[in-house]
This record gives C-alpha cells, structure tokens and sequence, in this order.
C-alpha cells in the first residue's frame, strides 16, 4: 500500500509544478517603479476584468485589465481599508474605521 500512496503522489507534484502549469507571480501595486501600500487586506473583482484591493496606508487600487495594470484610487484620508466589496463595476463598499461607498466605481 505505501507503494501505490507514492506512485500516485510522484505524477501529482510532477503536474503542480510543471513550467506549462505555472504563473508568473509580480508585484502589482507599483506606480512608477515604487511599491504603493503596506499590508494588502482585501481584494474582490466584480467580473473578470475589474477589481479593487484595500489595505495599510491608505492603499486602495484598482484594475480594468484582470489585473495587469493597478492605480491608486484612495484620494480620501482613509487610513488601514480592511475590506472591499464590488457587487458590479459601478457599485462598491470598501470599510476600515469608516464605511464608504461608491456608484460610479
């Protein structure tokens, strides 16, 4: 029995970490070359193409592009987001000490 728990683990490893399986990983929230932020807290996407992330220092971003670009869209004095929430594109709440809201996205 140990042996067939080992031939079934083997092809396992062997397909998570194959290159044609694998994805680049960056860092995303850089405006200018310059990391943005502290802490990431919380990200939701509202479909496949945009989505927001919260976090320390005043750090919310946003994406159009699945992800690709960020930019910053925190221009309130709102310290620490903890969370967000985008029920659409337009539509969305992001909380930390205060809860706001958008509908124009």
């Amino acid at each position: 029995m140990k042996n067939l728990y080992l031939l079934f683990l083997l092809p396992a490893v062997v397909i998570i970490t194959s290159p044609a399986n694998a994805q680049e990983w960056k860092k995303p929230f850089e405006l200018g070359g310059k990391y943005v932020g502290g802490n990431l807290h919380s990200i939701s996407f509202a479909d496949s193409l945009n989505g927001w992330a919260v976090g320390d220092n005043r750090l919310l971003m946003a994406t159009n592009d699945g992800g690709e670009t960020w930019s910053n869209q925190n221009h309130l004095e709102i310290n620490n987001l903890r969370s967000v929430h985008f029920y659409n594109e337009d539509i969305g709440w992001a909380a930390g000490g205060k809860i706001i809201s958008t509908i124009d996205g």
